[in-house]
């Protein structure tokens, strides 16, 4: 078993806890002691899962203490943002997993590239890169809530780039690999190269590794 799983383990422990522990409720002592363990149980895996600065462990410890300190915390009080943590938690490695899945997609699909680059067939290579760049671009755009209405490379490029999501650099190069990939997918054979094509492969790769981890 893994950290993660390891860490979703015991949130499900605790959760599963809520319920015991409100059961104890009549029997006073009994049911503060429980409460501080598990207080003090979530409130260290909430730091461990997002960190001690994080909104969600200063949130739930802050409601956790003040409530302590007049001997009015109930389990009740902060069942809301336990169960808000752990669900962010399950939507994170969700969204983990499916990134993963598509790293995989993103890479198989370039070594088809490399594969026909090597057989000569420039313009194939080319147009795989480029769809895989595409691609790229329509799941950053869809994770930073931004419109793609227009699902190309050159209008997804420009509203990644005034959202900050990467530098006015990087929407540079992502302009010459469009570039690259129109002569390739248009037929224009004088301005390509096997070269060109070898680059432009290493390039996407580049960001796919900075955005995807692939």
């Amino acid at each position: 078993m893994n950290l993660t799983e390891k860490y979703l383990q015991r949130f499900a422990e605790l959760k599963a806890d809520i319920d015991q522990i409100q059961s104890d409720s009549r029997e006073g002592a009994n049911y503060r002691v429980q409460l501080r363990k598990w207080f003090s149980s979530s409130l260290y895996i909430i730091g461990k899962v997002f960190g001690e600065d994080s909104p969600r462990y200063l949130g739930f410890q802050t409601k956790g203490e003040e409530k302590r300190a007049s001997s009015k915390l109930t389990v009740w009080d902060l069942t809301g943002e336990f169960e808000a943590a752990y669900e962010d938690f399950q939507k994170d490695l969700l969204l983990e997993t499916k990134t993963a899945i598509e790293a995989d997609l993103f890479e198989d699909f370039l070594e088809q590239a490399e594969h026909l680059l090597e057989k000569g067939y420039l313009g194939p290579a080319g147009v795989i890169a480029g769809c895989v760049l595409e691609d790229a671009l329509r799941k950053l755009c869809e994770r930073n809530d931004i419109d793609i209405s227009k699902p190309t490379i050159n209008p997804m490029n420009d509203e990644l780039a005034k959202k900050d999501v990467y530098s006015r650099g990087q929407k540079k190069e992502i302009t010459y690999l469009a570039d690259v990939r129109n002569d390739a997918a248009h037929g224009h054979w004088d301005n390509l190269d096997q070269l060109k094509i070898q680059n432009m492969i290493r390039d996407v790769r580049i960001f796919m590794n900075r955005y995807f981890e692939i």
